[in-house]
Protein backbone atom coordinates (compact mmCIF):
# COMPACT_ATOMS: atom_id res chain seq x y z
CA UNK A 1 0.00 0.00 0.00
CA UNK A 2 3.12 2.70 0.63
CA UNK A 3 4.17 1.58 -2.44
CA UNK A 4 1.50 2.24 -4.02
CA UNK A 5 0.83 5.76 -2.18
CA UNK A 6 4.69 6.72 -3.24
CA UNK A 7 4.02 5.88 -6.70
CA UNK A 8 0.80 7.92 -6.71
CA UNK A 9 2.76 11.02 -5.51
CA UNK A 10 5.18 10.77 -8.25
CA UNK A 11 2.72 10.74 -10.94
CA UNK A 12 0.38 13.70 -9.86
CA UNK A 13 4.49 15.59 -9.01
CA UNK A 14 5.43 14.82 -12.86
CA UNK A 15 1.54 15.93 -13.80
CA UNK A 16 1.74 19.15 -12.05
CA UNK A 17 5.44 19.81 -13.89
CA UNK A 18 3.91 19.49 -17.23
CA UNK A 19 0.36 21.16 -16.21
CA UNK A 20 2.96 24.46 -15.41
CA UNK A 21 3.91 24.94 -19.20
CA UNK A 22 0.74 23.01 -20.39
CA UNK A 23 -1.35 26.38 -21.49
CA UNK A 24 1.81 27.93 -22.96
CA UNK A 25 3.29 27.91 -26.69
CA UNK A 26 6.09 26.30 -27.96
CA UNK A 27 8.34 29.40 -29.41
CA UNK A 28 11.30 27.88 -31.89
CA UNK A 29 14.60 28.89 -31.66
CA UNK A 30 16.45 29.43 -35.15
CA UNK A 31 20.11 30.48 -36.08
CA UNK A 32 18.44 30.88 -39.65
CA UNK A 33 18.63 34.00 -41.68
CA UNK A 34 17.96 37.19 -39.60
CA UNK A 35 17.38 35.06 -36.52
CA UNK A 36 21.04 35.02 -35.66
CA UNK A 37 21.15 38.70 -34.89
CA UNK A 38 19.35 37.71 -32.41
CA UNK A 39 22.39 35.32 -30.87
CA UNK A 40 25.74 35.99 -28.83
CA UNK A 41 28.37 34.30 -28.96
CA UNK A 42 31.65 32.92 -27.51
CA UNK A 43 34.44 30.77 -29.27
CA UNK A 44 33.27 31.65 -32.90
CA UNK A 45 30.14 31.71 -34.53
CA UNK A 46 27.51 29.20 -35.06
CA UNK A 47 25.04 28.92 -37.96
CA UNK A 48 22.21 26.97 -39.73
CA UNK A 49 21.44 25.45 -42.91
CA UNK A 50 18.56 25.45 -44.71
CA UNK A 51 17.70 21.78 -43.31
CA UNK A 52 17.13 23.34 -39.53
CA UNK A 53 20.51 22.04 -38.42
CA UNK A 54 22.71 23.85 -35.94
CA UNK A 55 26.56 23.90 -35.71
CA UNK A 56 29.25 25.58 -34.16
CA UNK A 57 32.46 25.87 -34.84
CA UNK A 58 33.08 22.46 -33.96
CA UNK A 59 36.87 22.50 -32.27
CA UNK A 60 37.99 20.05 -29.89
CA UNK A 61 40.12 22.41 -27.36
CA UNK A 62 37.51 24.79 -26.42
CA UNK A 63 34.22 25.38 -25.82
CA UNK A 64 31.42 27.16 -28.11
CA UNK A 65 28.85 29.22 -26.27
CA UNK A 66 25.01 30.80 -28.18
CA UNK A 67 23.37 32.85 -25.95
CA UNK A 68 20.11 34.64 -26.57
CA UNK A 69 20.15 37.89 -23.82
CA UNK A 70 17.67 39.30 -24.86
CA UNK A 71 14.78 36.79 -23.00
CA UNK A 72 14.86 35.62 -19.68
CA UNK A 73 13.07 32.84 -18.38
CA UNK A 74 11.75 31.38 -15.20
CA UNK A 75 10.51 28.05 -14.93
CA UNK A 76 10.95 27.12 -18.56
CA UNK A 77 11.01 23.66 -20.53
CA UNK A 78 13.12 23.18 -23.73
CA UNK A 79 13.28 20.34 -26.45
CA UNK A 80 15.53 19.78 -29.19
CA UNK A 81 17.24 16.96 -30.60
CA UNK A 82 21.29 16.50 -30.86
CA UNK A 83 23.83 13.94 -32.97
CA UNK A 84 27.26 13.19 -31.85
CA UNK A 85 29.15 13.37 -35.45
CA UNK A 86 32.02 12.00 -33.84
CA UNK A 87 33.18 9.90 -30.72
CA UNK A 88 35.04 12.96 -29.05
CA UNK A 89 32.97 15.83 -28.39
CA UNK A 90 29.91 17.21 -25.72
CA UNK A 91 27.02 19.32 -26.61
CA UNK A 92 24.28 21.04 -24.46
CA UNK A 93 21.70 23.43 -23.13
CA UNK A 94 22.78 26.63 -20.99
CA UNK A 95 19.78 27.69 -18.95
CA UNK A 96 19.97 30.10 -16.39
CA UNK A 97 22.88 32.39 -17.38
CA UNK A 98 23.32 35.30 -16.07
CA UNK A 99 25.89 36.00 -18.09
CA UNK A 100 28.66 34.53 -20.17
CA UNK A 101 30.35 33.54 -17.33
CA UNK A 102 27.38 32.27 -15.25
CA UNK A 103 25.25 29.84 -15.98
CA UNK A 104 24.03 26.26 -15.41
CA UNK A 105 24.26 23.46 -18.30
CA UNK A 106 22.38 20.10 -18.96
CA UNK A 107 25.57 18.61 -21.03
CA UNK A 108 25.70 14.91 -22.82
CA UNK A 109 29.71 14.36 -23.33
CA UNK A 110 31.06 11.78 -25.11
CA UNK A 111 35.20 11.27 -24.59
CA UNK A 112 37.27 9.04 -23.28
CA UNK A 113 36.28 6.69 -20.96
CA UNK A 114 32.45 7.86 -21.73
CA UNK A 115 32.93 6.44 -25.22
CA UNK A 116 34.68 3.43 -24.60
CA UNK A 117 32.65 1.74 -22.45
CA UNK A 118 29.93 2.42 -24.94
CA UNK A 119 27.38 3.87 -22.67
CA UNK A 120 25.45 6.97 -22.69
CA UNK A 121 26.24 9.78 -20.27
CA UNK A 122 24.68 12.66 -19.32
CA UNK A 123 25.82 16.10 -16.50
CA UNK A 124 24.17 18.40 -15.28
CA UNK A 125 26.63 21.38 -14.45
CA UNK A 126 27.30 24.75 -12.70
CA UNK A 127 29.37 27.41 -14.40
CA UNK A 128 30.66 30.26 -12.30
CA UNK A 129 33.18 33.17 -12.86
CA UNK A 130 36.16 30.73 -12.52
CA UNK A 131 35.81 29.03 -15.62
CA UNK A 132 34.90 26.25 -13.72
CA UNK A 133 32.40 23.90 -13.83
CA UNK A 134 30.96 22.44 -10.38
CA UNK A 135 29.14 18.70 -11.30
CA UNK A 136 26.07 18.71 -10.09
CA UNK A 137 24.64 14.96 -11.73
CA UNK A 138 26.71 12.53 -13.80
CA UNK A 139 24.74 9.81 -14.55
CA UNK A 140 24.70 6.81 -17.17
CA UNK A 141 20.64 6.98 -19.27
CA UNK A 142 20.05 3.53 -19.76
CA UNK A 143 18.48 2.39 -23.02
CA UNK A 144 19.74 5.36 -25.06
CA UNK A 145 22.24 4.12 -27.89
CA UNK A 146 26.02 5.67 -27.40
CA UNK A 147 27.00 5.57 -30.86
CA UNK A 148 27.77 8.51 -33.06
CA UNK A 149 25.58 9.16 -35.85
CA UNK A 150 22.31 9.04 -34.08
CA UNK A 151 19.39 11.42 -33.04
CA UNK A 152 18.80 12.03 -29.98
CA UNK A 153 15.66 13.92 -28.15
CA UNK A 154 16.23 16.13 -25.10
CA UNK A 155 13.91 17.72 -22.83
CA UNK A 156 14.67 19.86 -19.84
CA UNK A 157 12.21 21.15 -17.33
CA UNK A 158 13.06 23.81 -14.42
CA UNK A 159 10.44 24.61 -12.18
CA UNK A 160 11.85 26.81 -9.16
CA UNK A 161 15.23 25.73 -8.12
CA UNK A 162 14.61 21.67 -9.47
CA UNK A 163 16.21 20.33 -12.60
CA UNK A 164 14.63 17.79 -15.07
CA UNK A 165 16.19 15.96 -18.06
CA UNK A 166 14.80 13.21 -20.04
CA UNK A 167 16.81 11.81 -23.21
CA UNK A 168 14.85 9.74 -25.59
CA UNK A 169 11.50 9.89 -22.28
CA UNK A 170 14.47 8.45 -19.98
CA UNK A 171 14.51 10.48 -17.02
CA UNK A 172 17.50 11.51 -15.22
CA UNK A 173 17.97 12.10 -11.60
CA UNK A 174 16.08 15.31 -10.16
CA UNK A 175 19.03 18.02 -9.27
CA UNK A 176 18.25 20.69 -7.06
CA UNK A 177 20.54 23.57 -6.73
CA UNK A 178 19.99 27.32 -5.71
CA UNK A 179 22.81 28.90 -6.24
CA UNK A 180 21.96 31.24 -8.91
CA UNK A 181 18.34 33.16 -9.31
CA UNK A 182 15.37 31.84 -10.29
CA UNK A 183 15.72 33.39 -13.48
CA UNK A 184 18.11 33.36 -16.61
CA UNK A 185 18.70 33.22 -20.21
CA UNK A 186 19.17 30.27 -22.20
CA UNK A 187 22.13 28.85 -24.46
CA UNK A 188 23.84 26.26 -26.11
CA UNK A 189 27.39 24.72 -25.42
CA UNK A 190 28.98 22.48 -27.62
CA UNK A 191 32.54 21.20 -27.86
CA UNK A 192 33.70 19.00 -30.93
CA UNK A 193 31.70 18.17 -33.82
CA UNK A 194 27.85 17.79 -32.84
CA UNK A 195 24.45 18.86 -34.72
CA UNK A 196 21.54 20.48 -33.25
CA UNK A 197 17.79 21.00 -34.50
CA UNK A 198 14.25 20.99 -33.73
CA UNK A 199 15.18 23.44 -31.05
CA UNK A 200 12.10 25.06 -29.52
CA UNK A 201 11.12 26.59 -25.66
CA UNK A 202 8.06 27.48 -23.56
CA UNK A 203 8.08 29.53 -20.17
CA UNK A 204 7.75 32.11 -18.28
CA UNK A 205 9.37 35.15 -19.11
CA UNK A 206 10.85 37.59 -16.37
CA UNK A 207 12.75 40.45 -15.76
CA UNK A 208 16.75 39.76 -14.95
CA UNK A 209 19.30 41.96 -14.93
CA UNK A 210 20.84 43.53 -18.16
CA UNK A 211 23.16 41.29 -20.04
CA UNK A 212 26.79 42.83 -19.66
CA UNK A 213 28.55 41.73 -22.83
CA UNK A 214 31.47 42.72 -20.73
CA UNK A 215 31.76 39.48 -18.61
CA UNK A 216 33.34 36.85 -20.74
CA UNK A 217 34.19 33.25 -19.88
CA UNK A 218 37.75 32.93 -17.98
CA UNK A 219 39.98 30.04 -19.77
CA UNK A 220 41.45 28.15 -16.70
CA UNK A 221 43.84 26.24 -18.88
CA UNK A 222 46.28 26.30 -21.62
CA UNK A 223 48.21 24.38 -24.23
CA UNK A 224 51.19 23.14 -22.29
CA UNK A 225 53.00 22.36 -25.46
CA UNK A 226 53.61 25.46 -27.45
CA UNK A 227 53.89 23.68 -30.70
CA UNK A 228 51.43 24.12 -33.42
CA UNK A 229 52.89 21.40 -36.01
CA UNK A 230 51.85 18.55 -34.48
CA UNK A 231 48.40 16.64 -32.38
CA UNK A 232 48.94 17.04 -28.41
CA UNK A 233 48.73 14.06 -27.00
CA UNK A 234 47.01 13.28 -22.97
CA UNK A 235 50.13 13.27 -20.99
CA UNK A 236 50.86 12.07 -17.04
CA UNK A 237 51.57 14.53 -14.54
CA UNK A 238 54.11 14.17 -11.30
CA UNK A 239 55.69 16.57 -8.80
CA UNK A 240 59.65 16.43 -8.97
CA UNK A 241 60.76 16.71 -5.07
CA UNK A 242 61.52 20.35 -6.26
CA UNK A 243 58.12 20.92 -6.34
CA UNK A 244 57.99 21.17 -10.03
CA UNK A 245 54.77 19.96 -11.77
CA UNK A 246 56.09 18.01 -14.96
CA UNK A 247 54.62 16.18 -17.89
CA UNK A 248 56.21 14.29 -20.32
CA UNK A 249 55.17 14.29 -24.28
CA UNK A 250 57.45 12.01 -26.40
CA UNK A 251 61.43 12.92 -25.23
CA UNK A 252 60.68 15.84 -23.59
CA UNK A 253 59.46 16.84 -20.38
CA UNK A 254 57.47 20.00 -19.38
CA UNK A 255 57.54 22.05 -16.09
CA UNK A 256 53.50 22.83 -15.31
CA UNK A 257 55.04 26.36 -13.60
CA UNK A 258 57.39 27.89 -15.27
CA UNK A 259 56.11 26.55 -18.57
CA UNK A 260 59.37 25.39 -19.87
CA UNK A 261 60.41 22.31 -22.33
CA UNK A 262 63.54 20.23 -21.88
CA UNK A 263 64.67 17.55 -23.37
CA UNK A 264 65.35 14.35 -21.37
CA UNK A 265 68.14 13.42 -23.40
CA UNK A 266 69.02 14.97 -26.76
CA UNK A 267 71.31 11.80 -28.06
CA UNK A 268 68.87 9.30 -26.86
CA UNK A 269 67.65 6.74 -30.22
CA UNK A 270 64.83 5.31 -28.97
CA UNK A 271 62.35 7.92 -30.83
CA UNK A 272 58.79 9.49 -29.84
CA UNK A 273 56.84 7.51 -27.49
CA UNK A 274 53.22 6.29 -28.25
CA UNK A 275 50.38 6.53 -26.54
CA UNK A 276 50.12 8.16 -22.79
CA UNK A 277 53.13 8.91 -21.18
CA UNK A 278 53.19 8.75 -17.57
CA UNK A 279 56.06 9.94 -15.37
CA UNK A 280 57.35 8.23 -12.16
CA UNK A 281 60.67 8.97 -9.47
CA UNK A 282 62.18 6.04 -7.91
CA UNK A 283 65.43 4.97 -7.01
CA UNK A 284 68.21 6.11 -4.48
CA UNK A 285 69.33 9.08 -7.12
CA UNK A 286 65.63 9.94 -7.90
CA UNK A 287 65.70 9.26 -11.93
CA UNK A 288 62.93 9.71 -13.92
CA UNK A 289 61.17 7.14 -14.90
CA UNK A 290 58.55 7.45 -18.32
CA UNK A 291 56.44 4.72 -19.78
CA UNK A 292 54.33 4.79 -22.72
CA UNK A 293 50.79 3.32 -22.35
CA UNK A 294 51.46 1.57 -25.68
CA UNK A 295 55.16 0.21 -25.93
CA UNK A 296 53.89 -0.98 -21.88
CA UNK A 297 56.70 -3.46 -21.89
CA UNK A 298 59.52 -0.48 -22.39
CA UNK A 299 60.49 1.96 -19.40
CA UNK A 300 62.87 4.37 -19.59
CA UNK A 301 64.85 5.92 -17.10
CA UNK A 302 66.49 9.52 -17.56
CA UNK A 303 68.24 11.35 -15.36
CA UNK A 304 66.57 15.05 -15.51
CA UNK A 305 67.52 18.46 -13.08
CA UNK A 306 64.20 17.98 -11.55
CA UNK A 307 64.50 14.67 -9.95
CA UNK A 308 67.59 16.39 -7.84
CA UNK A 309 65.11 19.24 -6.33
CA UNK A 310 67.01 21.86 -9.00
CA UNK A 311 64.86 24.05 -11.38
CA UNK A 312 64.67 23.45 -14.97
CA UNK A 313 67.63 25.59 -16.37
CA UNK A 314 68.10 24.48 -20.08
CA UNK A 315 64.73 25.45 -21.84
CA UNK A 316 64.47 24.31 -25.06
CA UNK A 317 61.70 27.02 -26.59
Amino acid sequence: MKSSRTRGLVVVFLLSVVAVHAEQQWTRLSMFGDAIGQWRFVGGDWKQNAEGVINSPGKFEQHHLAFLPETAYANVEAEFEFRRDSNHGGVGLVVRAQDAQRYYVVEFPFCGQQAREGHFWSAITRVDASGWGKVLLEERVAGVPAEAGLWQQARVALQGTEFRVWVNGRPLTVVSDATYPKTGRLGLVNWGPTSIRNLRVRGTKAKAAAWDERRQPIRPWYNPYPTADRKQGTPGLTRAPNGDLLMPDAIYVFDVNSRRLEVFAEDWQGGALRGAYHLAFAGPQRDILLASSVDRPRVHRFDHPGARGMRLNNPKI
